[in-house]
């Protein structure tokens, strides 16, 4: 008669890396939280659902060279733009788009761009990389547009 002998450690051995795999492959990517917290997002989106800025001074693309970009503007000062904010673990969008048009048809534009590579570039706290201060952002945008 031929018995079946089954090693049971090597029967587990992929299951328990498998398990791992599931375990560790999640916390790499969890250094960090986002940087803004998805209830901020709503509260600020919130706060910007149907209120309509104007333009403070021509807005150019963050990533151009300002020469070389005199066709590059995204808004031009006195355009009247609606605002939404956009988020996830690495960075933070501010966008606009025309007034007059609905936010699903219009992408819109980037007029402000925060990534968390370029925050550790320049030196920002823990504090900052762990959840971007909302009243910062604001003032951001404030320095860009006006509420009409």
């Amino acid at each position: 008669m031929l018995e079946l002998r089954l090693d049971r450690n090597r029967l587990h051995r992929p299951v328990w890396r498998a398990g791992l795999l599931v375990l560790v492959v999640p916390l790499l990517g969890a250094c960090y939280s986002a940087l803004l917290r998805e209830q901020d997002v709503r509260s600020l989106n919130q706060r910007l659902e149907g209120r309509v800025f104007v333009v403070a001074e021509d807005i150019r693309p963050t990533f151009a060279d300002v020469e070389n970009t005199d066709d590059e503007v995204l808004f031009h000062q006195g355009d009247r733009i609606r605002l939404f904010v956009q988020s996830e673990d690495d960075w933070i969008k501010v966008r606009g788009y025309p007034a007059d048009a609905e936010r699903e048809n219009e992408p819109g534009g980037i007029l402000i761009y925060v990534l968390r590579d370029v925050l550790i570039e320049e030196g920002a706290s823990e504090d900052t990389l762990e959840r971007y201060p909302v009243d910062r952002l604001e003032a951001r945008i404030l320095e860009l547009v006006r509420e009409q």
